[in-house]
């Protein structure tokens, strides 16, 4: 029996025109673009693009993608507000998806691009 590989997320490149489009929306409205960060399709969609065939073969959805953005979404705010890299927001939205296919014996890794580290996220 052929084992599948583990799928693999890498860290996609930082949405600049996301950060952009939310920070112009901060611009004129501070509480619409809280909405647009709490509401979590904004980033989910960019997410999913980069990430959908590895959390497909994990058994994912756009939805569980969604539901992860949403509960990391006071990190998102202070990415959006500079105050934290957008690697740790996808690192942390990346393991809340972990623990969400741990009792089904997938795992899922994570990939930094720029610097080669590779780390487990579920064993």
């Amino acid at each position: 029996m052929m084992m599948s590989k583990t799928p693999i997320l890498h860290i996609p490149k930082e949405p600049s025109e996301t950060l952009t489009e939310i920070r112009a929306t901060y611009g004129k409205s501070q509480l619409e673009a809280l909405h647009l960060v709490n509401d979590g399709n904004i980033i989910a969609r960019y997410l999913w693009k980069e990430w959908h065939k590895p959390l497909t073969q994990a058994g994912l959805t756009y939805n569980d993608l969604l539901r992860a953005v949403r509960g990391y979404r006071q990190e998102f705010w202070l990415w959006v507000m500079g105050e934290r890299p957008w690697d740790h927001c996808v690192v942390g939205t990346a393991g809340r998806l972990a623990r969400r296919v741990s009792s089904s014996k997938v795992k899922l890794e994570i990939e930094d691009l720029d610097s080669g580290f590779l780390s487990e996220l579920v064993s």
